[in-house]
């Protein structure tokens, strides 16, 4: 089978968009920091915090005619391998009719000075970093594959999808951080959020990245309607986890906090079990000690009392995350390479995010 070919992107549109969205829309508290540092010199003046509104009434509108699928098609409008703003344009005439396409360009008319402002010092970041990204990846490329391919056979696909589209996003902080899948079809596209890659620990900054894209990648080629259909009639008979709506704010109901967290858990126990990190690294090993106390010391420089860890350990996503991919280690480990997921792997997923954060408070009590 021929290796995946991913290309690598900077598009200003999509920046753009991304820009205008998250003010509206941010999804967690990562991108309501982004916010307060792109408003750090200029707070929103009522004329951008009425066009937000309106934006809003937009994306409500898009719900109400098609859901939550006729919006990711939205969005991926935005998400193009090109360079003209009129293509993009033409494309959201098409795809919104004339009327709502002209009340949008409206919206976005009041932001593009606010956004050219941040996209002129923003931009060479992104460039520079799109350079190294491209030299980095042609290095590991072999390893990839094989971490992508092994990651595929765990979710039972055969067939991977070709080219894949990666847009990088700009951001304020170090490195590689947030991610995104923007689309399945017809062609996968994810973002990565980018900032300045500081020279210091190069190794584990990019180890970090292979990871974020394995992880975003899994979303966008392997976690489609078929797996979200095994997934829905596993969760038929299991109760819903109302602590995961912390964790997740967007789905705002239990059911979606569950069906959420179970689709993250899964992607997280795979791609961060130590099979796959070795591809990478032949000499990590999950030392589930060190992680403990990783997560212990961290609690104690929130300097929060004891009684107040469980909301902010479930605030928290990287906690959670680390948690559940050690803890499930060796299950993981049963199946890579040998099978695919069933509803044994399910529920062994669904036993330990049912008994979160209990089971990671009681396990740090044997951390000094």
């Amino acid at each position: 089978m021929k290796p995946i070919r991913i290309k690598f992107l900077i598009s200003e549109q999509a920046n753009f968009f991304f820009f205008v969205d998250n003010l509206t829309f941010p999804i967690d508290t990562m991108h309501k920091e982004y916010i307060k540092e792109w408003l750090k010199h200029k707070d929103l003046t009522s004329k951008e915090t009425q066009a937000l509104e309106e934006y809003q009434e937009v994306r409500n509108n898009l719900g109400r005619r098609g859901g939550r699928e006729f919006i990711r098609q939205f969005e991926a409008i935005f998400y193009q391998n090109v360079r003209s703003e009129t293509k993009i344009k033409n494309t959201l005439s098409k795809f919104l009719g004339k009327q709502l396409s002209d009340e949008l360009e409206k919206v976005f008319s009041v932001f593009r000075e606010r956004f050219y402002h941040l996209w002129e010092e923003r931009q060479p970041i992104l460039k520079q970093n799109l350079l190294l990204l491209k030299k980095r990846y042609h290095l590991v490329q072999p390893k990839f594959y094989k971490a992508f391919s092994a990651i595929g056979r765990f979710y039972g696909a055969r067939v991977y999808p070709s080219p894949i589209e990666v847009y990088l996003i700009m951001r304020d902080y170090y490195g590689f951080v947030g991610g995104r899948m923007i689309s399945q079809k017809p062609v996968p596209k994810i973002m990565i959020e980018s900032g300045v890659i500081p020279s210091q620990n190069q190794e584990e900054i990019w180890m970090h990245l292979w990871l974020l894209l394995l992880h975003e990648l899994t979303h966008a080629c392997f976690g489609n309607e078929k797996f979200k259909s095994f997934l829905s009639e596993f969760l038929k008979e299991k109760s819903p986890l109302p602590q995961f709506i912390i964790t997740y704010p967007a789905t705002k109901t239990a059911d979606w906090a569950t069906r959420r967290v179970m689709q993250e858990m899964i992607i997280n126990t795979i791609t961060l079990n130590s099979k796959i990190k070795r591809k990478f690294n032949p000499e990590y090993k999950k030392d589930g000690g060190k992680i403990l106390g990783r997560i212990k010391g961290w609690l104690k420089k929130t300097e929060r009392k004891r009684k107040y860890w469980p909301s902010v350990i479930l605030k928290e996503p990287g906690i959670f995350r680390d948690y559940i991919s050690w803890k499930l280690e060796k299950t993981t480990n049963s199946y890579l390479g040998k099978k695919s997921i069933d509803k044994h792997f399910l529920n062994e997923v669904y036993k330990l995010i049912r008994n979160f954060p209990d089971n990671l408070l009681e396990d740090l009590k044997e951390v000094r």
